[in-house]
């Protein structure tokens, strides 16, 4: 619900706070002190527009900022922005006398469009402005579902269910059918590079046992004389120089003489004995690497013709070799793929006029429960409506044809005709703001159970009322307080009366400027507030009385 909005620089609102409270909300004040002022900016921080006309006189820039307290389900829209989970939001709207504007929600840029359909599912505005939920057309075929009840909404969503399988599996075939062309050439282009690697067969791990047998193929002179090297200084000895096997075992024998006369030497004894074997294991390597190494030019010649293979699909299909398998493992797929694809379409075209026939027989059942909660709604709204002062009017809901779509396949729109002999017109070609204001009140007391919207603002809803119709007024704006926040500007006192909260509008003069000015009324200057509505500037004993006794009613 709406805690508080604070005006700055706004027409004649130089800086204003007003705290709202849960349920009824009234808004009184003398014609010209700027009560439309507050609903002009509750309409502009929810995203309505605004020019630099708007701007109080002398000041660069207007600044509007709402603050809510969410208690159901947040704005679904909230996600795109980061903010899913908030229960509170501050909005913040600033107009600038160049004409620029820009919005926020708690802290974080938005369009103005983003910021306009969050505001819809805050706040519903109806009276002389342009952001009304009733001239959203769209609305009226969601508000007659609502009424229609679970049945009906059950049945729009296994209309809706079938409508996406069916478009997806539309979209699937027209997508196979555009692809026909394409898949074609790709499938003679895979299968000929198929082909190409297959031939070759490369393995996992090839290149790298092939590059480390090359190195050895082409150093396999200089490995001989080098492995024979190691070998003589190791073991074998060239005169004069002694092997170095030989030379440890010297300093063994040595140092067993030296350990049988000092037990220190015995640890470093046996580490050189260690070494040692070390040197004679490593001599025996050497012997049997010797044995193994080859010098043959033409195995050579077929490894490096081998890599050259490799390295050819490599540029083409890599760049690694896991590349190149990697790519051959697709085109596998995609040539089995190709093979399936005119099944496929088959399967699609069956699968497509199965849901097609099972989307209109749930869409028919759904037109049927539509226009029998379309002649209900008329009934009931009209009944709303002629307790409302308007005896003639007459309430529709046109249903009309429409495209297959995920709703079904038939719109909806709320006419009237609110005097007799006109004809039945769409609401915002016939109704005036109060009239437009009851239609709204009349739809949301049926709706009271279905409709969630946690704010609900009328302006000036009993215009041109009085007697009876404004005490109907009056009893159906406090029942749907009970369930959620409704903000009312008012002329009547009958209205005003039945307020949780009294909200005073007034202006001044300081300074030379005008000024306005917002009061929380307590209960004696209720009374005042009241007495003044009902007698003007001529408030009496019996007036405040009066006044009194509606209070003590409500």
């Amino acid at each position: 619900m709406l805690r508080q909005i604070h005006i700055r620089n706004l027409a004649i609102i130089e800086d204003v706070t007003i705290d709202f409270a849960a349920g009824f909300n009234v808004i009184t004040g003398e014609t010209g002190a700027g009560k439309s002022i507050i609903i002009d900016a509750l309409n502009l921080v929810l995203g309505g527009r605004g020019t630099a006309e708007i701007i109080r006189a002398g000041c660069d820039k207007a600044l509007i900022s709402a603050y809510f307290e969410l208690e159901g389900e947040p704005p679904s829209l909230l996600t795109e922005i980061g903010l899913e989970g908030e229960r509170e939001l501050m909005v913040v709207r600033e107009i600038a006398t160049g004409g620029r504007s820009t919005a926020r929600i708690n802290g974080v840029a938005v369009p103005l469009s983003f910021l306009r359909e969050v505001g819809q599912e805050l706040v519903d505005i109806q009276g002389q402005h342009e952001q009304q939920s009733l001239f959203r057309r769209h609305l009226h075929r969601e508000l007659l579902d609502l009424f229609g009840g679970e049945e009906l909404l059950a049945l729009r969503d296994e209309t809706t269910r079938l409508y996406r399988a069916w478009q997806e599996k539309e979209k699937a075939l027209a997508e196979l059918k555009a692809g026909e062309a394409e898949r074609e050439r790709l499938r003679d282009l895979y299968a000929f590079q198929l082909e190409e690697i297959e031939r070759i067969n490369p393995r996992p791990g090839e290149e790298e046992e092939l590059e480390a047998e090359r190195r050895r193929l082409a150093a396999a002179e200089r490995l001989a004389l080098l492995c024979q090297q190691a070998y003589s200084d190791l073991y074998s000895g060239q005169p004069p120089l002694p092997a170095a096997v030989d030379l440890v075992h010297r300093a063994i024998t040595a140092m067993e003489e030296m350990a049988a006369a000092d037990e220190q030497v015995k640890p470093t004894l046996e580490e050189v004995r260690e070494a040692a074997c070390v040197l004679e294991e490593a001599a025996r390597f050497l012997a049997r690497y010797g044995d193994r190494i080859e010098n043959d030019p033409q195995k050579l010649a077929a490894v490096e013709d081998r890599l050259e293979d490799l390295r050819r699909l490599q540029k083409k299909y890599g760049p690694t070799l896991a590349d190149v398998l990697a790519y051959r493992d697709r085109i596998k797929e995609e040539l089995g793929g190709a093979e399936n694809a005119v099944l496929a379409g088959e399967e699609l075209e069956k699968e497509i006029t199965r849901l097609r026939a099972e989307y209109e027989e749930k869409a028919a059942a759904l037109s049927l429960a539509r226009e029998k909660a379309a002649r209900r709604l008329e009934e009931t709204v009209t009944a709303e409506l002629k307790a409302l002062a308007m005896p003639h009017v007459r309430f529709a809901v046109a249903l009309t044809p429409s495209e297959p779509g995920p709703l079904g396949k038939e719109e909806a729109e709320f006419l009237l005709s609110p005097n007799p002999g006109e004809p039945l017109r769409p609401l915002q070609r016939i109704a005036s703001g109060g009239e437009l204001a009851r239609v709204l009140l009349a739809i949301k007391t049926v709706l009271a159970s279905l409709d969630r919207t946690p704010t609900l603002v009328f302006d000036e809803v009993d215009a041109g009322l009085g007697g009876q119709a404004l005490s109907a007024v009056a009893r159906r704006l406090s029942m749907l307080a009970a369930s959620r926040q409704v903000i009312c500007i008012t002329h009547s006192p009958q209205v005003a009366a039945v307020g949780d909260r009294h909200l005073l509008i007034s202006k001044e003069v300081r300074d030379g400027r005008t000024t306005t000015r917002v009061k929380v009324l307590k209960e004696e200057e209720r009374v005042e507030e009241l007495a003044r509505m009902l007698a003007g500037d001529r408030v009496t004993a019996t007036t405040l009385l009066h006044a009194r006794d509606m209070l003590a009613k409500r």
